[in-house]
């Protein structure tokens, strides 16, 4: 679909660029990425030369300032490549946690290596007993004297495996409202800090996703981020962006899913003719780009929204519910029209496949989001009847 009509020229120009970045330095890189599921340094250094870990921050913090759509263009182009290369984006989100929270002396400490690639970092809040129910956190930072003592278990971290430094959501006060969540920054090397090995996840391989266990891990208080109390909220701050981003990630890869369909049906003989003259296998494609279409339009309406300071929950959530149901079907409906080739896993569209399955997950799972967009639909109808 021709978007030119709803994009100003910078956005265009940014978004032709990582395309053209992606296709070049990423595409190369994708199968062996996937393959070893080694987290791949030299795309990530590369996309931090490129600017993309401070695409929305101030041009003065080192960003470019940034829309978000301009934004989520870019998690699409990505993912039209690589899965993979869509979640190393989450560097972008610690670099705005940092430079809009952040005390003055993290800030500078930490802020430019997150920019230009040299260091990693990561944010921790799930954990083996909260996952969509992100206040049932357990891991606590009980304050002693010029530091926090933290104790507890993370999961699933984005990053963790080769982080420098993880910014950890613990309760500092279980005695107040909802457990007084906070955001603490720590060193992966800081004594009492424990990695376990990267997961070995289905897609979206290589983002060294790991557990993170703390025990009498002690830093000093200047590494609260924000204020005490303030960690969830902080978090939460950025779930429209997160959800955006995620739904633009999984139109990427439903389109990326799509070409490599399109263009097999092509050249695939049967019965003397390409696969593609026949109806049924037409069908299916013209179904998927419309599918396709439809996903991009919301992804791309939330967050125009969004940069117009008129955020819409429930257009965010039907666009991460929407995007990443329709990129779970294209991809297995493209891997459907390969057959038995699309099977294997010398063919990239399995790839595909497996990558799409996370964008139902995080960010809120499906079907988190059918319960926020049914809660919006009661509040407006109640409103509604009022009147």
């Amino acid at each position: 679909m021709d978007t030119l009509a709803l994009l100003s020229n910078n956005q265009v120009a940014m978004r032709d660029t990582v395309r053209r970045f992606s296709r070049k330095k990423i595409g190369p890189r994708a199968a062996e990425i996937d393959r070893s599921g080694e987290f791949p340094r030299d795309v990530y250094e590369a996309m931090a030369e490129l600017g993309l870990f401070g695409l929305t921050l101030p041009v003065e913090a080192g960003g470019s300032s940034a829309d978000i759509v301009t934004y989520a263009l870019v998690h699409e182009e990505l993912a039209q490549v690589s899965g993979t290369a869509a979640n190393l984006q989450a560097a972008s989100e610690s670099a705005i946690l940092l430079n809009d929270h952040a005390p003055a002396t993290l800030r500078e400490r930490y802020l430019p290596g997150v920019l230009d690639g040299s260091i990693v970092p990561a944010f921790a809040l799930t954990e083996p007993t909260a996952g969509s129910d992100a206040r049932g956190l357990r891991a606590r930072a009980v304050r002693d004297g010029d530091r926090y003592v933290i104790n507890g278990a993370k999961q699933f971290t984005t990053f963790a495996a080769v982080a420098d430094f993880i910014v950890v959501l613990a309760i500092t006060d279980p005695t107040k409202d909802r457990g007084h969540i906070s955001a603490i920054l720590v060193e992966a090397s800081t004594p009492g800090v424990q990695v376990a090995k990267a997961e070995d996840l289905v897609g979206v391989r290589g983002t060294a996703t790991a557990s993170v266990y703390f025990d009498n891990c002690a830093v000093p208080v200047e590494n609260l981020i924000g204020k005490e109390g303030e960690g969830l909220r902080l978090g939460l701050n950025q779930i429209n962006k997160g959800r955006i981003a995620v739904a633009a990630m999984a139109v990427g890869l439903a389109q990326g899913a799509h070409d490599l369909a399109l263009a097999y049906a092509h050249e695939r003989m049967q019965f003397g003719k390409p696969i593609f003259e026949f109806q049924a296998v037409q069908f299916k494609l013209a179904q998927m780009a419309t599918r396709i279409d439809a996903a991009r339009l919301l992804y791309l309406t939330a967050a125009q929204l969004e940069d117009r300071g008129t955020g819409s929950n429930r257009l965010t959530s039907e666009a991460k519910l929407y995007a990443s149901e329709t990129a779970a079907w294209v991809t297995e409906e493209a891997l459907q029209v390969f057959g038995g080739y699309g099977y294997t896993r010398s063919n990239p569209v399995e790839r595909y496949w497996r990558d799409a399955k996370i964008t139902q997950i995080y960010e809120g799972t499906t079907n988190i989001q059918h319960i926020v967009i049914a809660r919006i639909l009661s509040k407006e109808h109640r409103e509604r009847s009022v009147v």
